[in-house]
């Protein structure tokens, strides 16, 4: 009987280890399984907030983009409206040189007449000015501002040529003489040596002897304005007729 009864406590203690191995063999698992699943929500947090981060990258982007896009529009449009101002003002100022050239043409010949018929002092330099003025109204290389500009200088120097006086050597019939021009008032010669001088009648386009007085006033101021002998004094040379009095 001892004998059972100490079996059977046996078998139960047997029994009790077993159970209890059981228990903590599946509180192992469970414990393993949550650790896994921690770490498996660990990762998915992990990946949903890159997600998130990537996407408001992507929003940023998308912002920006359509940011870009209306100022690239906006200055699509401005750089539109500039070109047709552009084409316009390219227009107007095709018309404005259409209407400006022959106007500059119209100032050469205008200067070309009245030189032609001015006092023939300095010819060949004054007519050299005018040939190459006409050539450079027909190049198309230079602009329609140089050429106004170039036409108004010769208008300038023109008109100094009426506030000043002059002397030089030049030809005359085929011989050397000094030339004194009075402003464009009045022109004279004189030759080489002195002995003999002229005024020029541009009423009857030729020269008119000068007397020995007028001649030695001429002496005096061509020393005045081209030798620069003399200091500047009252000269008492003779001039022409008005050409407007000799016409009426």
């Amino acid at each position: 009987m001892l004998m059972r009864c100490l079996i059977f406590i046996f078998v139960s203690l047997l029994l009790g280890q077993a159970q209890a191995g059981v228990k903590v063999d599946e509180q192992l698992r469970l414990q393993e399984l949550n650790s896994a699943s921690q770490q498996r929500i660990d990762q998915l947090e992990q990946q949903r907030q890159a997600a998130a981060e990537q996407s408001q990258a992507l929003l940023q982007q998308a912002q920006l983009l359509e940011q870009y896009n209306q100022h690239l529009s906006a200055m699509t449009a401005q750089q539109n409206q500039q070109s047709t101002q552009l084409e316009q003002d390219l227009q107007e100022l095709q018309y404005s040189q259409q209407l400006a050239l022959p106007m500059v043409h119209q100032l050469l010949s205008q200067l070309q007449n009245f030189v032609a018929s001015d006092l023939p002092f300095l010819s060949q330099e004054r007519q050299q000015r005018l040939t190459r003025l006409a050539s450079l109204l027909d190049r198309a290389d230079v602009s329609l501002a140089e050429k106004y500009r170039q036409v108004l200088e010769a208008y300038q120097i023109e008109m100094e040529y009426g506030e000043t006086i002059e002397a030089y050597s030049g030809a005359l019939n085929q011989q050397q003489v000094n030339y004194f021009r009075l402003g464009r008032t009045a022109l004279y010669y004189q030759s080489l040596n002195g002995q003999s001088s002229a005024l020029w009648q541009a009423d009857q386009q030729t020269w008119l002897a000068l007397d020995d007085a007028a001649n030695r006033e001429l002496s005096q101021a061509i020393a005045i304005a081209w030798q620069e002998q003399q200091a500047p004094a009252l000269l008492l040379l003779p001039l022409p007729a008005a050409k407007e009095a000799s016409d009426e």
